[in-house]
């Protein structure tokens, strides 16, 4: 009688083989759709921010223009420097150039900061103060165009009375993440008898 050896001894692994290599395939795909994922999550958490930053800045436009529609007489700007309480900064002010590089130690200090910025149980979010400064450039028809009064300085805005005297207002603000600074700027106009 022949000696038969049995059937599993001629296996030669083909079927481990291709487990492990269909294994590796579907762990590489998990691993690329997961940090697939991870991306989308950080540019979902960066755009959000980016959103919050925006919505803190424009309560820093609003905040600004709050205190211009409460003014009762034209507010005063300093000769040089910052402004103090109840001042605006002079338009064309060396200091103000490149408002949208300043950082936040720089707003901290020159910028008026807003107050609450809750609406009932609804905070906006805002990993700092949102801060604004004003800056006058006087009244209309002041504004470099090319009637004379073009030519005039700061302290003849009071021959304008019941004229608009237009604001540039600037506001900072941050996202949650704090990555995401905002600068913006609005124009107002407010006439003073």
């Amino acid at each position: 009688m022949r000696n038969q050896q049995p059937e599993y001894i001629r296996q030669t692994g083909a079927a481990l083989i291709i487990s492990l290599v269909l294994l590796t395939m579907l762990t590489t795909l998990g691993v690329t759709a997961m940090r697939s994922n991870l991306l989308d999550v950080r540019m979902h958490n960066n755009a959000s921010s980016k959103l919050v930053a925006l919505q803190c800045a424009e309560a820093g436009l609003l905040a600004g223009e709050n205190w211009i529609l409460q003014t009762t007489s034209m507010p005063d700007s300093p000769s040089s420097g910052a402004p103090a309480a109840g001042q605006v900064w002079s338009l064309g002010d060396d200091e103000l150039a490149g408002l949208s590089a300043q950082d936040a130690s720089w707003w901290a200090a020159n910028g008026n900061p807003v107050g609450s910025l809750t609406t009932g149980n609804f905070a906006i979010g805002c990993s700092q103060t949102p801060y604004y400064i004003i800056e006058t450039y006087g009244p209309e028809g002041s504004m470099g165009s090319d009637d004379t009064e073009s030519d005039l300085g700061y302290e003849a805005l009071a021959n304008f009375s019941g004229r608009p005297i237009y604001f540039r207002i600037t506001a900072y603000g941050v996202g949650a993440l704090g990555t995401a600074p905002v600068v913006l700027q609005s124009t107002f106009a407010q006439p003073y008898n």
